[in-house]
């Protein structure tokens, strides 16, 4: 028979072995002036794409940007990863600033289109659908020096071809790191993986 002590020592030592586990299992070694550390020794840093809505677009305009973007893609020279991430988004300050709006609306029409948004907001927010899918492209090296002119060099790239990127920072990454690890995710600081996109390698070795 175990006492309660030794009972609640074997629970602290199981505990402490699953968190060996998970950190023995992580890749990363450290995040520092917006780069990941890996324990192979591979510096990674990550650019966040900010999409384009084609379909506000024409056909022509469309055409365009298809193109050159598959020209800048056809010119790499080192091997890039783009992958995307689905994660919920945090309708709480929206539906706060709605209400406190209603509640100091004086004009009769304003106040019931303001309440029609909140109930809408409310639906969007239950149905789970409040969903935004973020794109990003991971660079790797084993140099400092040699990443940051690949970085620039891709961004320069993107550019060409019409589209915005920039680096993420240090807690940007930590959280991005959090994308991949917890569980159970709401809002924009605990954020729940609802869809992504398996990685997508592109360019040379």
């Amino acid at each position: 028979m175990f006492s309660k002590k030794q009972k609640k020592n074997k629970k602290n030592e199981e505990q402490e072995q699953k968190k060996k586990t998970a950190q023995q299992w992580m890749p990363l070694a450290d995040i520092e002036n917006e780069f990941m550390f890996l324990k192979n020794g591979d510096i990674v840093c990550v650019l966040q794409i900010q999409p384009i809505s084609l379909e506000l677009l024409s056909q022509r305009e469309k055409n365009n940007i298809i193109a050159a973007f598959s020209e800048e893609l056809n010119g790499l020279d080192n091997s890039i990863q783009f992958f995307c991430i689905g994660r919920s988004v945090d309708l709480d300050s929206y539906l706060s600033f709605l209400n406190n709006k209603s509640q100091y609306e004086s004009d009769f029409i304003r106040k019931q289109i303001l309440r029609k948004f909140i109930s809408n907001a409310l639906e969007i927010s239950k149905s789970g659908e409040t969903t935004e899918r973020r794109f990003y492209s991971l660079i790797k090296s084993k140099d400092e020096e040699e990443i940051k002119t690949k970085i620039y060099e891709l961004q320069s790239q993107f550019v060409r071809a019409g589209l915005v990127t920039r680096v993420l920072k240090n807690d940007e990454l930590l959280e991005l790191v959090s994308l991949f690890t917890s569980s159970e995710m709401v809002s924009f600081e605990e954020n729940r993986i609802d869809k992504s996109l398996a990685p997508v390698y592109m360019g040379g070795a």
